[in-house]
């Protein structure tokens, strides 16, 4: 997701959108890791519009991402890490009551 917000990478640029395919991956990790109605609602209606927009988008293409830096990908797979270890080590726990390592 954190190569949405970076100059064009290769990343980027294979993906076309990184943050509607984070939202993807983000939706089926929690929908195969909770089995409730609310998570079923909830994360399947994220799931849903992240694969309806990232169809309606991919045929406009984006001139942007022509240019491919190499250090954008190294740069977003770091943030992600971080963002990763912080989130999934405390935040989560602190956040939702739930650690999703336990």
């Amino acid at each position: 997701m954190a190569a949405a917000y970076l100059p064009a990478g290769s990343i980027k640029h294979r993906l076309k959108h990184p943050m509607l395919v984070g939202i993807i991956l983000w939706a089926i990790g929690h929908l195969l890791a909770n089995g409730d109605l609310a998570s079923l609602l909830v994360f399947g209606v994220f799931l849903v519009y992240a694969i309806v927009d990232l169809i309606a988008v991919i045929p406009r293409g984006d001139p942007a991402s022509a240019v491919v830096r190499p250090l954008s990908d190294l740069i977003a797979v770091g943030i992600g890490l971080v963002a990763f270890a912080l989130f999934g080590l405390w935040l989560h726990g602190w956040l939702f009551g739930v650690s999703p390592f336990a």
